[in-house]
């Protein structure tokens, strides 16, 4: 009886172990039917919706049912949310993965988000080879994004990879024939600093335009720029001083036109020489430098002082400094307090800073206060505290010995 009753149970086990077999190939046929092309695009599309409604946890849990059936788009947008912290915890590495896997298909985006991982040094550190490597993939491919990545490297280069106008070119001008307004600004700047290209101002200003139309605001402020140039410089040829400063300003930053230090020295020269203050300083200082001149410290002082004595406060506090100095002025302590105390009366935070060390220590450069008078730590308080720190990191020190 036992024995029977023991057969009994094993056929029972031995039945329900079948049905359950049974059910795992069935629900196996029907998870493999449910996973071909058609139904994984199906479930694609619900993920996607999913993302835009900002339903992140059904996004998460569709798309990782489709990366395990191996479909690269899945892991792209499943990759796109763990670098985001959309629906889960942000996690840079998990997002790599994905991408990495994703790219191996060959699937373009994966290969310009890993790009841009790498590129940037998200999670790790900077790898622009490895990144270029990646956005050439997808830029093979047709994907304008990269396409542009890889000319923005090549005209700015970077660690590791050297500035290539013959690789940058091609690119750009590919792009632009699809109507990329990113591209047609920068090859807009190739062909108006002539770097690659040669110059061509008319170029220059069609491809900005076309940009512009599109609302890109680099362009449209760009093509702002190369307006005002235009109108200051028919001035400036007039004769208008004021104008031959800001058409050297524009030559000398390169602000509307290309830049050259050459031409910048020719029109602060021009105004100059029609006093007009700013200029006199500006022409000082590069004498004084030897930025773009011949080092020449007379001329320096000439256009300090005509600048000086129009209330120019940067110049009025280089002179005076001048007279601390001594060489081609006399020092003379009482001269240059007069003018750094002109300079400060009319906004310069320097001179206070310099009248503040004279009065502390009693001397400034090569110039000394009269015998007699010394250090005055009262003076040097006054003149300390009408200075900020940034300008004067000694004004903090000189306040905490001595009080406000």
């Amino acid at each position: 009886m036992k024995k029977k009753i023991h057969n009994l149970l094993l056929f029972c086990l031995s039945l329900t172990c079948f049905f359950v077999l049974c059910t795992d190939v069935v629900n196996a046929k029907k998870i493999a039917y449910s996973m071909d092309k058609a139904e994984q695009r199906d479930l694609l599309k619900d993920a996607e919706f999913a993302i835009k409604r900002k339903e992140y946890s059904k996004a998460i849990e569709y798309l990782t049912i489709l990366s395990k059936q191996g479909n690269p788009q899945a892991k792209y947008l499943l990759g796109t949310l763990y670098e985001q912290g959309l629906g889960v915890g942000r996690n840079v590495q998990t997002a790599k993965y994905l991408y990495d896997e994703s790219a191996e298909s060959g699937y373009y985006l994966s290969q310009y988000h890993l790009g841009l991982i790498y590129f940037k040094g998200k999670g790790g550190t900077k790898q622009p080879l490895l990144a270029i490597e990646l956005f050439e993939k997808a830029a093979n491919q047709g994907y304008s994004k990269a396409q542009f990545a890889l000319a923005k490297i090549y005209l700015k280069g970077t660690n590791g990879v050297d500035i290539s106008y013959s690789k940058a070119i091609p690119l750009l001008q590919e792009l632009v024939k699809k109507g990329d307004d990113f591209s047609q600004y920068e090859l807009g700047l190739v062909y108006l600093h002539g770097k690659g290209l040669e110059e061509d101002n008319n170029k220059a200003l069609q491809l900005m335009q076309l940009a512009a139309r599109q609302g890109n605001k680099k362009a449209q402020n760009r093509l702002r720029d190369i307006k005002l140039f235009r109108n200051n410089l028919n001035e400036a040829e007039k004769g208008g001083k004021k104008a031959q400063f800001i058409v050297a300003e524009n030559y000398y930053f390169g602000k509307g036109t290309k830049t050259s230090a050459e031409k910048a020295l020719v029109w602060y020269r021009k105004s100059a020489e029609q006093g007009y203050a700013k200029a006199q300083f500006v022409v000082g200082k590069m004498y004084e430098t030897g930025n773009g001149v011949d080092q020449n410290i007379h001329m320096a002082a000439k256009m300090y002082s005509l600048a000086a004595e129009k209330n120019h406060a940067d110049a009025q506090y280089e002179y005076g400094l001048m007279f601390t100095r001594g060489g081609v002025v006399d020092i003379d302590v009482n001269k240059a307090i007069f003018w750094m105390e002109k300079a400060d009366a009319n906004g310069s935070e320097k001179s206070g800073c310099s009248l503040g060390h004279l009065y502390y220590y009693g001397n400034l450069g090569r110039a000394s206060l009269p015998k007699g008078e010394g250090r005055n730590i009262d003076l040097a308080k006054k003149w300390y505290s009408k200075t900020n720190k940034k300008i004067c990191p000694e004004k903090h020190s000189f306040l905490l010995r001595y009080g406000k």
